[in-house]
């Protein structure tokens, strides 16, 4: 009973963390936004795949090596923390001499030194990797969230100053490293765990040979999710790499907060119960249809408002997102189910199969992708969103394979959040299609989609609505 009322506990401060945290650089990413332009998102943008490259690299693994390992000890965590203290010192090095390359491929000479400076999260990052760690292994959601909440909340007034007086594009790279540093420093203050001094052969065996095909699997597939901002920065222009991840980071917001929000209490307690199959397979179903029952009209009300909400958020200037952004919303329905499959791969131990995935579908989806080039900015977007889905099915075949959890139940989990969201975007694009005003389009067109979600949930009795309704209803009664 206990673990059950940690575990509650747990998801409530997950979710406040996520969605804190979330809410926060959304809203600091709109008042940023409004004082810059889309070239300094379009520049920063152009450093992604090596800033995420490296971040994967200096992780490699490691968090779900110990969170998967039952019998961990002190000298594991040690040995951890001094793999990550070294990794981030020698990726700094390695960036900080591929600058001059990096600034010359997209011909930007300022990429030069703004690799330099961005790229020293990576050795700050590398001192509280352990830290964070440790507190997800305790379900300590708690000490996280309110870590996160204040970091940001300081780094975005900082940001925003600067974006203020002139900083430009500076002021992206002030928050990254001032948002990192802070952070940093209270999960080390907080956590008070100090190494030991010794470096263990046998944990860094163990921990290698859990991580590095996670550390792989990652690798690709954040070469794919980057390849497009490096080819638009490269054939295209700043301006399209700013349009394209500003739309990429709206549509991957709902499905990033409620993936991390699901899979950071679920990771350690599916591998807590790992050798439990039935159990494993019961908590792994649902978790894919609440996943799809909260995401799917989030990201459909986002396609149908998209209009609305670019142009009061960010005005006229961010205008050529709206298209992009509302493309990248079918693509990003399906990122939390591929991530969901993955994870469950990785809390039986299977990595190699998760590494599978990644080398059969992303070879395919870089061809799609160079093809789709000549066609646009728009194309490209949309191939990346078909392809997506494949990717999932893929997953959930390969998930079949190794647990015996078919498709076809992952996808009678889906399928009702997906019509009852389809009927919801028809509601509200008849709804608001004569309203002039963005912000009464943005709010009736909210009303009617969760009215119609709401009623076809309380007519077709879905398992996932019935669950939180007795749940709220519980709550209310004991208050």
């Amino acid at each position: 009973m206990e673990k059950v009322i940690n575990t509650t506990q747990s998801i409530i401060w997950a979710t406040i963390e996520k969605i804190g945290k979330q809410s926060l650089q959304f809203i600091l990413g709109i008042i940023i936004a409004r004082l810059l332009v889309p070239n300094d998102y379009g520049i920063i943008g152009m450093l992604g795949i090596f800033m995420e490259l490296s971040s994967m690299i200096l992780s490699a693994g490691i968090g779900y090596a110990l969170i998967q390992k039952q019998d961990r000890t002190e000298e594991d965590f040690s040995t951890a923390f001094y793999i990550n203290i070294f990794t981030g010192f020698i990726l700094y090095i390695i960036l900080f001499f591929t600058a001059p390359f990096i600034s010359e491929f997209y011909k930007i000479p300022l990429l030069k030194k703004i690799t330099r400076v961005y790229s020293l999260t990576l050795i700050i990052n590398s001192f509280s990797m352990v830290q964070r760690t440790r507190l997800t292994i305790s379900f300590n959601f708690k000490a996280q969230a309110i870590i996160s909440i204040i970091s940001l909340l300081v780094t975005g007034i900082i940001s925003i100053y600067f974006a203020k007086i002139g900083f430009g594009v500076w002021a992206l790279v002030f928050y990254g490293l001032i948002e990192s540093a802070l952070s940093s420093l209270l999960y080390i203050c907080y956590e008070h765990w100090i190494p030991h001094s010794k470096f263990s052969k046998a944990s860094f065996h163990h921990i290698f040979s859990f991580g590095y095909k996670i550390l792989l699997s990652n690798i690709v597939n954040t070469i794919y999710n980057n390849m497009y901002t490096l080819v638009i920065g490269k054939k295209l222009t700043p301006y399209d790499v700013g349009i394209y991840n500003r739309g990429k980071n709206f549509s991957e917001m709902p499905p990033t907060v409620i993936s991390q929000i699901l899979m950071k209490v679920a990771y350690p307690l599916l591998s807590e119960i790992q050798s439990n199959e039935d159990k494993s397979s019961q908590i792994f179903l649902k978790i894919i249809s609440f996943e799809a029952y909260f995401l799917t009209p989030l990201l459909g009300g986002m396609a149908i408002l998209s209009k609305p909400l670019i142009l009061l958020l960010l005005k006229e200037k961010w205008f050529d997102c709206i298209p992009i952004l509302q493309v990248l919303c079918f693509g990003a329905l399906w990122l939390p189910l591929i991530d969901v499959n993955n994870n469950f791969l990785f809390s039986k131990g299977l990595t190699g199969a998760a590494l599978k995935i990644e080398i059969i579908t992303k070879p395919i989806a870089i061809i799609t992708l160079f093809a789709s080039i000549p066609f646009g900015l728009k194309i490209m977007c949309i191939t990346r969103a078909i392809f997506m889905f494949f990717s999932f099915l893929f997953s959930s075949i390969m998930t079949h394979y190794y647990v015996k959890i078919s498709f076809l139940k992952q996808l009678k989990a889906v399928l009702p959040s997906v019509i009852y969201t389809i009927i919801m975007v028809i509601s509200i694009f008849i709804t608001i299609r004569f309203i002039k005003s963005e912000l009464l389009q943005i709010i009736i067109g909210f009303i009617v989609g969760i009215f119609v979600y709401f009623i076809l949930s309380l007519i077709t009795k879905n398992e996932t609505f019935i669950i939180c309704y007795k749940k709220i209803k519980f709550k209310l009664r004991e208050k």
